[in-house]
């Protein structure tokens, strides 16, 4: 129990939610590693989406991803540096470029498959454990989150607006 108001109530559900991707985040990090892929588990959707879906603009990439352009270009520029990437102008822009797997893109992208496929048992073991199928209660949140924004939330129990 924490001392510091509202830390231990909803109102710190962020944080908590934070330390949660965080964990999650090292602890699947550290089983790429010792499975021999190089790319982190921040990558593996770019890696994956060009696996399945093929080259890609930085774009097409975010939406496919449902994540900003800025963080698609981080972990692009990593998996660049890594020599897992490359990009080269798009033939129908030049303003744009193109984002497509390297040889060891391909193989790091095939070595993940199977990941992909423990990680599916390891989250329903845990869901299982927890009671809460949490990939489903995340999309839901996520859902009632664009449909009804925290803002409009708090507006009924705020004495003022924000």
């Amino acid at each position: 129990m924490s001392d510091i108001p509202h830390f231990d109530g909803r109102a710190a559900f962020l944080l908590r939610t934070q330390r949660f991707m965080d964990r999650l985040t090292e602890q699947l990090d550290r089983a790429l590693a010792a499975r021999g892929l190089s790319i982190t588990v921040q990558q593996a959707g770019c890696v994956q989406a060009l696996f399945h879906a093929g080259p890609a603009s930085l774009a097409r990439l975010a939406a496919e991803l449902g994540i900003s352009h800025q963080l698609v270009s981080h972990r692009i520029n990593g998996l660049v540096r890594l020599g897992h990437v490359e990009t080269s102008p798009d033939p129908e822009d030049a303003r744009k470029r193109v984002v497509s797997l390297t040889a060891s893109g391909r193989d790091q992208a095939e070595r993940l498959q199977p990941f992909l496929d423990g990680l599916d048992a390891a989250y329903a073991d845990l869901f299982s454990e927890i009671g809460v199928d949490l990939n489903t209660a995340v999309e839901a949140a996520t859902q009632g989150l664009s449909t009804r924004p925290v803002l409009d939330r708090m507006f009924g129990v705020l004495a003022s607006p924000v």
